[in-house]
């Protein structure tokens, strides 16, 4: 099994605008095997603001 993340919806993190300290936005998460290729994630966002957990 691959664990690695591919594709053109890879994830991004950044830092953005003062309300937001991490947004991340279009995650795929995959893995492939010899029966064929599991999706985990799909097109997954969210932004963590200061002091959420």
């Amino acid at each position: 099994m691959s664990g690695a993340v591919s594709g053109a919806d890879a994830s991004r993190a950044s830092t953005t605008s003062t309300s937001s300290i991490i947004s991340v936005e279009h995650v795929f998460k995959s893995v492939t095997d010899s029966t064929g290729t599991l999706t985990i994630l799909r097109d997954i966002d969210f932004a963590l603001a200061a002091r959420e957990t």
